[in-house]
């Protein structure tokens, strides 16, 4: 522990935890357990001089340490939670000495998760030996087309193991056609990693290696409305040094020209039919794309590495559970002997009889051995963005999580063949469905049905096109704003929810 603790899904559990059905006192007995305020028998005695047997409550067998109470324990209840670590039980007698916080706590070391730091420069791949030189100067009769792209790759929902590849594709005017001339990826440097930043990043690389008029087009809404807003002139935010830059090169090309456009993302050849959506905005944004999973694939850890996290956070997650479920029974146990106490049973009876330990509610255990991130009350995830109703919420419970593919920094989309489950059942499956991170919704990119908290028009058939109120729904909930069809109050309702 001398290199320090990874803390930060502690944090999330911690979270999570008060806001399940045990509410703010699992939480708190959760954290009590972290940084061991829940003494057993053998530490009270020796540190408050208290006049009780070192026996433990449950089996009576041995003195309570920390570690017997979670690890050396075998009167315990046949929970999920139990039968999830079982497996580990050797291994933590082995660690017993060197890594007790860890056994009796759940405080990950560092180490144990630490991973290479992303590159600190640029390095491209470029689909043609000229380089940046392809680039070149653009005219107003004939701009350069550049479509930027970032991608967090298949770890964009974890934090650290997240590595982010950016990509862009040059198009030019040939003959009354447009055609790719160049493509280039890399993986974005710098410490913070985020789909974002990496799409921002490309911005500033097309600025800074062309000359006169380019048009600039990415389907990152905050890019865009930061450009729109002139954010390069009172840089703020995350990615202000990259704002700054941006800034600066314009300073420096007073006779540059730049527009940027926005595009919805992954759009496909159905688009194409009745002019949804330009051909150059189709083609253009796949390909650019396709170069930014490429950067992702550059930078992406070692299998090895991700395998090490990813193995070393199960573990911790299930020594956490373990701990607390172990401590809800020891304390449980602590109160039987107290009724008995107070009723007079002779200490000779209470030696010999066996406590009988209560498991916590059925509803706690369920949520212990869910694979959902449980929020709001219990009944949604904070992963895969699911939620569900009381009446079939053990139901969902069960059912498996997943991370949701990040589109374009705000807007999420489920992996192929995964059902949603909103409140009282599955979206149909014909729905291309798209989750807005800001407005905490579900909708379909394609006939522009939307669901918050019921499942409302989503489970229902997809009519697979925009039609009436619902093509100005689609445009508000792209921009960020709520649907007409809320009403004023109930929007500033929703938008204090989500700030909380």
């Amino acid at each position: 522990m001398e290199n320090g603790i990874c803390n930060h899904y502690y944090r999330q559990l911690l979270a999570q935890l008060e806001e399940g059905p045990g509410g703010p006192r699992l939480a708190g007995l959760m954290l009590a357990a972290a940084t061991g305020a829940s003494w057993p028998r053998t530490r009270r005695q020796t540190r408050c001089k208290q006049q009780i047997a070192q026996d433990c409550p449950r089996c009576r067998a041995a003195p309570e340490t920390a570690f017997h109470r979670v690890w050396g324990c075998e009167s315990k209840s046949d929970s999920t939670v139990y039968k999830m670590s079982e497996k580990y039980v050797g291994k933590a007698y082995a660690q017993a000495e060197a890594e007790e916080c860890f056994w009796t706590r759940g405080l990950l070391p560092s180490e144990w998760v630490k991973v290479e730091a992303p590159p600190d420069q640029e390095f491209w791949h470029f689909s043609e030996d000229e380089g940046f030189a392809e680039f070149g100067r653009g005219t107003a009769a004939n701009p350069l087309y550049f479509f930027g792209d970032a991608s967090g790759g298949k770890e964009t929902h974890h934090p650290r193991l997240r590595r982010v590849g950016i990509g862009i594709a040059l198009f030019r005017t040939l003959a009354d056609d447009m055609i790719i001339s160049l493509g280039c990826w890399s993986a974005l440097p710098g410490p913070r990693q985020t789909v974002v930043r990496g799409e921002l990043y490309c911005l500033w690389v097309c600025i800074r290696e062309s000359e006169g008029h380019i048009i600039y087009v990415t389907d990152n809404s905050t890019v865009c409305s930061g450009w729109h807003e002139s954010r390069w002139t009172a840089p703020s935010g995350p990615d202000a040094d990259l704002w700054y830059w941006i800034g600066r090169e314009l300073e420096r090309k007073s006779s540059m020209h730049c527009t940027v456009l926005f595009t919805n993302s992954h759009l496909g050849a159905e688009h194409m039919i009745g002019d949804r959506a330009p051909k150059l905005l189709i083609v253009g944004n796949t390909i650019a794309d396709e170069f930014a999973a490429a950067g992702a694939q550059v930078a992406r850890l070692s299998e090895s590495t991700r395998a090490r996290v990813h193995s070393a956070e199960s573990l911790a997650f299930s020594v956490r559970m373990r701990i607390l479920q172990s401590t809800l029974e020891a304390i449980h146990a602590e109160e039987v002997l107290s009724q008995a106490e107070n009723f007079g049973i002779r200490r000779r009876q209470r030696k010999s009889s066996n406590v009988v330990v209560v498991p916590p509610a059925v509803s706690v255990c369920a949520m212990f051995a869910s694979s959902h991130h449980l929020g709001d009350n219990g009944r949604s995830c904070t992963r895969c963005k699911g939620s569900t109703a009381l009446a079939c919420k053990t139901e969902w419970l069960s059912s498996p999580c997943f991370d949701l593919i990040n589109v374009d920094g705000v807007i999420s989309r489920p992996p192929p063949g995964q059902r949603v489950h909103i409140m009282g059942g599955n979206a149909h499956e014909s729905h291309a469905l798209r989750y807005h991170t800001g407005l905490g919704l579900w909708f379909c990119n394609n006939c522009g049905s939307f669901a918050a908290e019921q499942l409302a028009g989503l489970g229902k058939e997809c009519s697979t096109h925009l039609d009436g109120n619902r093509i100005d729904y689609h445009k508000r909930i792209l921009l960020g704003l709520w649907p007409k069809v809320y009403s004023k109050r109930e929007q500033a309702r929703r938008a204090r929810k989500q700030q909380v």
